[in-house]
């Protein structure tokens, strides 16, 4: 500990106990901190007289040197290089004795100013409105730690650090004069160039309000837009004040508070007190609930152009206020007018809750066909309404064309024997026909029903999606079929997919078996086995060698049952012309890893 050692060393040589300083004695709280143009001010606790500082570039007590002596609790070091992180400790002499150094501070030298500019606006740019200065600022060693503003000599506090601006919503008239600074967290300061921008003052102007109609009674928010609003307007609606929220230079909403009925101007003045009204700009009316179209259908919702098919369009209207004056359907896409709608044979219809309105339409063969939007327009007495619209689909009147399947696919395309395949496809018809069914045949698996993806959607000219999931394909490259019909034309389409890989799981044979049990010479014995495989693998072969008579190759019970992970029955049958004793058994001759020995009658013995 620099020094310590060696004294430690000498003592003992000379038989002195040295006094060895203990972990209270060392000085505590030791602090450092970055100052201006490469200081670092450092501070500790501590009780004594001398004090020795350390300074090293590592965390490393041992590869530090001494820096200085002093009599207090503070020192200020310069090491001089500028961005470089350095350490230091604080030891205590007492008595000639040095103690254990302090726990170590670190801190950066920084002796760099920090850089800021102005990115906007340009020097020369003439300002109308509200003046925003944005800027960067950066500081490699340190960081920023606050970024001013100087507009005309008066600096004002940036509302970040290294990406800035400031706001004057009223900047003063003529030249302005703008310059900024930042300070790093070390007390450098630097600044940006200074630029100079003129400023003139314009008039606000009120393009369009939202809402023209309010409700008397009530207080409404107003939407204003124009150009040339300055931060902290006022806005009078007639004469009376609202509050407000300035949105930008182009859009402002004011809180308008109850009015009686009636026509108002509205003004807006800016801080520099020029303004601009719009007359009779909002009119206030006595409250009124408008109708409500609560739904609208269409039946059916596809019709031929034959001049034969009637659609019939309904709306579900309701009015709080029982003054409602007409539902209106316009029907001139197809030909028509803007058709009143009835209900029950009485309009209007004055009943207050929920009343079903309808008419009717067809198509001709003037009308082409494709998807058509009828507006239907609720109005009350006090011309307040509601709109919604039907779509109503023409198509064609040709004989009955098949459907298509289409976008056939299987996903994912490989897996393993584990894997959720999901096959799908959509299923088009031109003339809009139900499909009376759509299926997935999966070689070597089976039929299933394919599953709509969507219940709700009834537009097959576009395509209706349909989907099917299964697990637990054997191993190898599947294929499969899906079928669809329309009620007339049945339509199939096949392809191949997916492929399935995985480690083989053994298969096994059960439920060995030959009857009769016992018989004659003459007697026709039949040997039954059940292969069943979890990976669902069809045999190669299955062979029986019946010990003393031969090998047989045996047969499928069902030809038609292709899935052997519950199992499938193989047989064979055979009579014998030979009795007696056989003491050999034959070796197992089938490509399966499996042999299984067993006995009938007394006689014979076969393995599978």
């Amino acid at each position: 500990m620099k020094g310590v050692p060696l004294l430690l060393l000498c003592l003992c040589l000379i038989g002195i106990v040295p006094y060895i300083a203990s972990e209270g004695d060392n000085p505590t709280l030791l602090a450092a901190r970055s100052g201006p143009e490469g200081a670092i001010f450092l501070k500790w606790n501590g009780a004594g007289e001398i004090f020795v500082v350390y300074r090293g570039a590592e965390n490393l007590f041992e590869s530090a040197h001494e820096i200085a002596r002093v009599n207090g609790t503070a020192f200020t070091d310069y090491p001089g290089m500028n961005g470089e992180t350095y350490y230091y400790w604080v030891t205590k002499i007492s008595e000639d004795v040095e103690s254990l150094p302090s726990p170590p501070a670190t801190a950066v030298c920084d002796a760099g100013s920090p850089t800021v500019s102005l990115t906007s606006p340009s020097d020369g740019t003439l300002i109308t409105g509200a003046l925003t200065i944005r800027g960067t600022a950066a500081d490699a060693e340190t960081g920023v730690s606050q970024v001013e503003v100087s507009v005309n000599g008066t600096w004002h506090l940036a509302d970040s650090t290294s990406s800035w601006q400031f706001s004057l919503a009223s900047p003063p008239e003529g030249e302005i004069s703008i310059e900024a600074r930042a300070q790093d967290l070390a007390g450098n300061m630097g600044n940006s160039e200074l630029i100079t921008v003129f400023s003139e003052s314009v008039p606000p102007e009120i393009q369009s309000i939202e809402p023209v109609t309010i409700e008397s009674e009530t207080q409404t928010i107003l939407y204003i837009y124009g150009k040339n609003f300055f931060h902290a307007p006022q806005i009078l609606v007639g004469t009376h004040p609202c509050d407000v929220t300035f949105i930008s230079e182009q859009r402002l909403t004011a809180s308008v508070p109850p009015l009686a009925a009636g026509s108002y101007d509205v003004t807006v003045i800016n801080p520099d007190g020029q303004s601009d009204t719009l007359s009779a700009a909002i009119t206030v009316i006595e409250p009124n609930s408008p109708p409500v179209i609560l739904s609208v259908a269409v039946q059916p919702q596809f019709i031929p152009n034959n001049g034969m098919t009637t659609a019939v369009m309904t709306a579900r209207v309701t009015d709080e206020d029982d003054n409602l004056k007409s539902v209106v359907i316009d029907l001139s896409s197809l030909g028509g007018s803007s058709t009143p709608m009835k209900d029950d044979g009485v309009f209007p219809d004055r009943t207050a809750g929920d009343s079903f309105f309808s008419a009717s339409a067809v198509a001709t063969k003037e009308i082409e066909e494709g998807t058509y939007s009828l507006k239907i327009t609720a109005t009350d007495e006090k011309n307040a309404t509601d709109e919604d619209q039907i779509l109503l689909t023409i198509v064609e009147d040709p004989p009955d064309n098949p459907p298509e399947l289409i976008n056939y696919t299987v996903t994912p395309s490989s897996g393993t024997t584990t894997t959720s395949f999901t096959y799908s496809v959509t299923y088009k018809d031109k003339d809009n026909n139900v499909p009376t069914y759509v299926t997935i045949t999966i070689t070597g698996v089976g039929t299933f029903a394919m599953i709509e993806s969507n219940p709700s959607d009834y537009n097959y000219m576009d395509g209706k999606n349909y989907y099917y999931q299964h697990s637990g394909l054997g191993t190898g490259t599947h294929s499969y079929t899906i079928s669809a019909s329309d009620g007339t034309n049945p339509i199939s389409v096949g392809a191949t997919g997916p492929t399935v890989s995985g480690t083989n799981t053994p298969p096994d044979l059960l439920s060995q078996q030959v009857t009769p049990s016992s018989g004659t010479q003459s007697s026709n014995f039949r040997y039954k086995v059940t292969y069943k495989d979890a990976d669902n693998d069809d045999p190669a072969s299955i062979d029986i060698t019946i010990t003393g008579i031969g090998t047989f190759g045996m047969s499928e019970l069902d030809p038609s049952d292709q899935y052997f992970k519950d199992g499938k029955v193989y047989y064979v049958c055979g009579w014998y012309g030979t009795d007696g004793y056989s003491r050999r058994k034959y070796a197992f001759c089938t490509v399966l890893p499996l042999c299984i020995t067993f006995f009938w009658h007394s006689n014979h013995q076969f393995q599978v």
